[in-house]
């Protein structure tokens, strides 16, 4: 990752990035997930004629899942200890986040344009 991205993941600021091509290399990360989450709206538009949205919403969380569990099984020890301690917490959240959310974000794609959708919810990546 560039030092740009991992210093905001440290919590740092964009501004202690090394150098201007860092910078250039994080806005271009950022400019590829924006243009990922706009093609998630193209696919969902076109899926959405042949599958219901909740089934969408439950195979795009399990194809997340089992393309980020090859970077984060090293972790699983920890993972599940967190989970453990706050499932209160972590289990609605990640309801609320990320079923519901989309759930209703792809019901709003299926019914309407994508326009529409972007314009009601212009701060949503998905």
């Amino acid at each position: 990752m560039p030092h740009a991205i991992i210093q905001v993941i440290k919590g740092r600021s964009q501004a202690t990035a090394q150098t201007q091509g860092e910078r250039n290399e994080a806005l271009g990360l950022l400019a590829l997930c924006w243009l990922l989450a706009a093609g998630v709206f193209i696919a969902v538009k076109w899926a959405g004629t042949y599958t219901p949205p909740w089934t969408l919403v439950f195979y795009r969380l399990l194809f997340a899942l089992l393309f980020l569990l090859p970077f984060v099984a090293s972790h699983y020890r920890e993972m599940a200890a967190r989970l453990r301690q706050h499932y209160l917490v972590i289990l609605p959240i990640g309801a609320l986040g990320l079923a519901l959310t989309q759930g209703a974000l792809f019901i709003a794609l299926i019914a309407t344009g994508i326009i529409i959708v972007i314009m009601i919810k212009p701060g949503k990546a998905t």
